[in-house]
């Protein structure tokens, strides 16, 4: 009996220390094992990556509460086949947008062996991004600004696709190139999807848009583990979307010299004579 107390006393502490069979257990040995220790830090960014997004994109109270959608929008959208087809067009901006632009950053750090330079320069290149949309926007208007914008990040990264390996110096332009063009579109996208809809809806329309956006977000970290198969992929997936979106671009009305939309009829009259600011 004191032999059997003696043994279950020793082996308790294992037990709360969480040993199995008297073995610790460490869990990031146990990733490391069951996926690799890319997969691993894979895993961990995309936690460290989701969870807040989730608890900021889909709060409880707002989710689950009557007025969150209200009837009234709901019927309006289906009613209106303009605003359907923007409500169903803005998102994928939004998701092609977030998905580019923390992709590229993501992925720049296996650029060249000069990880942290690769990050820094990208980082970088988003202050002149920014700043030239914001010269150009209020001179050739919305939609040649975030179209070119996609078209041009996307190229530049199907071209970075092709460039061989030997070329860093070309290589990295070119990837700057492409993050320059995603964060004119970053800064332009807001006023662009605020200006398309009713004042009426105007919150909830674009809170809605950047909330679906954040699904590229989401995703983004995961394509570095795509390059295992082939290298290109994760550059011909933001140039594929990029032309997607900058084709989408064109299927709305341009914004540039025209009354913020009050009501539902003057959103849909975006682009006509009828809706031009008077001077």
């Amino acid at each position: 009996m004191n032999d059997r107390a003696s043994e279950s006393e020793s082996s308790g502490p294992n037990i709360r220390k969480g040993s199995v069979f008297n073995k610790p257990v460490d869990l990031d040995d146990v990733l490391v094992n069951e996926l690799g220790q890319f997969g691993r830090y894979q895993l961990l960014n995309l936690l460290l990556l989701s969870a807040p997004l989730i608890m900021s994109a889909f709060p409880s109270e707002f989710i689950f509460s009557a007025a969150a959608i209200p009837h009234s929008l709901i019927k309006a959208i289906w009613n209106s086949s303009v605003l359907l087809r923007r409500v169903c067009t803005t998102p994928i901006w939004w998701i092609t947008t977030t998905f580019v632009y923390y992709g590229l950053s993501i992925n720049a750090t296996s650029l060249s062996e000069t990880m942290h330079l690769n990050y820094i320069l990208t980082a970088a290149i988003e202050i002149p991004g920014f700043y030239t949309a914001v010269l150009v926007l209020d001179r050739i208007g919305r939609k040649p600004t975030i179209c070119t914008g996609f078209l041009f990040s996307a190229v530049c990264n199907i071209a970075f696709t092709f460039t061989p390996q030997d070329m860093a110096t070309l290589r990295l332009i070119i990837y700057l190139l492409g993050k320059f063009g995603i964060s004119m579109v970053f800064t332009s996208i807001y006023l662009f999807t605020s200006e398309l809809y009713p004042t009426k809806y105007r919150h909830s329309l674009l809170a809605f848009s950047s909330m679906v956006g954040r699904i590229g977000s989401i995703t983004a970290p995961l394509t570095p583990a795509l390059m295992e198969y082939y290298a290109g992929i994760p550059t011909l997936m933001f140039g594929a979307m990029g032309i997607l979106s900058g084709i989408l671009v064109l299927t709305q009305p341009e914004t540039l010299g025209t009354k913020l939309p009050d009501t539902l009829e003057e959103a849909e009259v975006i682009g006509l004579p009828e809706s031009m600011r008077q001077r």
